[in-house]
């Protein structure tokens, strides 16, 4: 699976993210997925893009284990603290947000199942399974 390309007008943002969390990239990263709340990731990079575009960019670490959420393309979130997540169940392939980002649906490594995470009770910082197809 090939990770999405970052339109050009996201980039210096998600940049500025990963600047303030080196530890979290400095081993790689495993996955990459991109949420926009309007229109798609290719309208946020082009030239006639609404500047109140809001995406965000979640990371998957090199160890599957761990996530970090980077907002992205609007001008009062470019310089946000990225927000992590372990990711409870792995180590995970690579994962995509669900539609308006309540869950993501992540692929388990060892047998390839299809599992909804989402975000633990009272905490933004766990995301644990909920819902599996077995593959």
């Amino acid at each position: 699976a090939s990770m999405p390309v970052i339109p050009a007008a996201l980039r210096p943002a998600l940049v500025k993210c990963l600047a303030q969390a080196p530890d979290f990239h400095g081993a790689g990263l495993r996955g990459l997925a991109l949420e926009c709340a309007s229109g798609s990731a290719e309208d946020a990079g082009a030239e006639a893009a609404a500047p109140r575009q809001r995406c965000a960019a979640l990371l998957l670490g090199a160890g599957g284990h761990g996530a970090l959420r980077c907002e992205l393309g609007a001008e009062e979130v470019d310089a946000a603290a990225p927000s992590r997540a372990a990711a409870f169940g792995g180590p995970w392939r690579g994962f995509v947000p669900s539609r308006g980002g309540e869950a993501v649906w992540a692929e388990r490594e060892r047998d390839g199942a299809l599992v909804m995470l989402q975000r633990s009770f009272g905490t933004d910082s766990t995301l644990v399974p909920q819902f599996e197809v077995p593959r």
